[in-house]
């Protein structure tokens, strides 16, 4: 899917059209990172709060991994 949208006046207004970009596409990535670097919650934290046990490492930094990708592109444009 093509995400078409015109420049936002400021950074905050950019930042909030991108997460609801990604909320609209993927709600565990906007979780994720609403969870990780809104509230300042812990990888074991941000696990348990998505539904995965704290020792299953891969998976939550698979999920970061996705989730920041996905935000960095809507961030900065595919250019």
């Amino acid at each position: 899917m093509v995400h078409v949208r015109v420049r936002p006046f400021s950074e905050e207004e950019l930042i909030r059209d991108t997460l609801e970009i990604i909320k609209n596409e993927d709600e565990e990535d906007y979780n994720f990172i609403s969870f990780k670097y809104f509230d300042k919650l812990s990888m074991d934290q941000v696990a348990f709060k998505l539904g995965y046990s704290q020792s299953s490492n891969h998976t939550i930094y698979s999920i970061k991994d996705r989730a920041l990708c996905k935000f960095a592109l809507y961030y900065w444009g595919e250019n």
